[in-house]
């Protein structure tokens, strides 16, 4: 793994068995997953790219738990909503109790209807006696100070914090919020990968880690690492399967070598090799 962080990242994560890294909304960060790991933006200050590349790598598997709105000029998440008059876009709006009176068709806040102990339209000048007949009421409706309309619902602005674009609600990005589930056995991938490379290099023994090679056919070849001695090198990919690493990753090796002309290589099966991969592998002169 290139990145230090994402190695640590690793260690972390097999050192306190983690299965699930939940996503907590944050409003300076747009999405932490700090609280859901037990660490500190001091020990990991680029959590969210480490998560990416450890998905790209296939030790993470992210699922879509929701979205966060974005703005769509500078891609921030610090966004300021605005109510507006749907009519004539004046802020000056706020949130009553309207009264419609049914024959004159007028609509308004109720505390205009009051006359005295009775309800008297002010556009007509007619009493409302009876609620369904002679009027209906509308509860938490948006008025208007400007227009001196009414509106079921406000017209929604939003205005980035960020680069002060202002955008409706249909303009807006939305991104993905992710649960990441861990995948135990490709977890163990590249911890070992490192553990090898690691050990061997403290024996003074030459290590590239990741290896590659240009073969015959003119591809280029890649292991999880070689070693270097004397005038030989020898190749060694580490690979993983759930129910037992099979036939096909041993003559996946073995094409590569092949390629290169190596003699022999090494496979390390995590959890295991199946009986079948361990006799075809001793046949084509891959240890496992």
């Amino acid at each position: 793994m290139a990145s230090k962080f994402a190695d640590m990242l690793i260690d972390l994560l097999l050192k306190k068995g983690v299965k699930e890294i939940e996503p907590k909304l944050d409003y300076d960060y747009g999405v932490s997953y700090y609280e859901s790991l037990g660490i500190s933006r001091d020990d990991f200050p680029n959590l969210n790219d480490i998560l990416i590349e450890l998905e790209r790598k296939g030790i993470l598997k992210g699922t879509k738990v929701g979205t966060i709105p974005t703005c769509p000029n500078c891609g921030s998440h610090k966004l300021i909503l605005r109510l507006l008059c749907p009519i004539c876009d004046s802020p000056n709006i706020r949130r009553v109790e309207a009264i419609h009176h049914i024959s004159c068709n007028f609509t308004a806040p109720s505390d205009m209807f009051s006359s005295g102990e009775i309800l008297r339209c002010p556009n007509c000048g007619k009493p409302l006696r009876a609620i369904g007949v002679d009027y209906n009421k509308y509860q938490n409706v948006i008025y208007c100070e400007n227009c001196k309309r009414v509106s079921i619902s406000p017209k929604l602005i939003f205005i980035c914090s960020d680069c002060g674009e202002s955008m409706s609600e249909g303009e807006l990005d939305l991104k993905p919020l992710l649960r990441y589930e861990v995948i135990e056995e490709r977890l163990l991938k590249p911890s070992l990968e490192r553990a090898i490379s690691e050990g061997l290099e403290r024996r003074g023994v030459e290590v590239k880690h990741p290896s590659e090679a240009i073969g015959a056919s003119g591809l280029t070849q890649r292991f999880s690492l070689s070693v270097k001695g004397g005038d030989s090198e020898r190749f060694i990919d580490i690979v993983e399967s759930s129910e037992g690493v099979g036939e096909e990753k041993v003559l996946a090796l073995f094409g590569k070598l092949f390629d290169i002309s190596a003699k022999g290589g090494v496979l390390v099966a995590i959890p295991r090799a199946t009986q079948e991969a361990k006799t075809l592998a001793k046949s084509l002169n891959i240890e496992i």
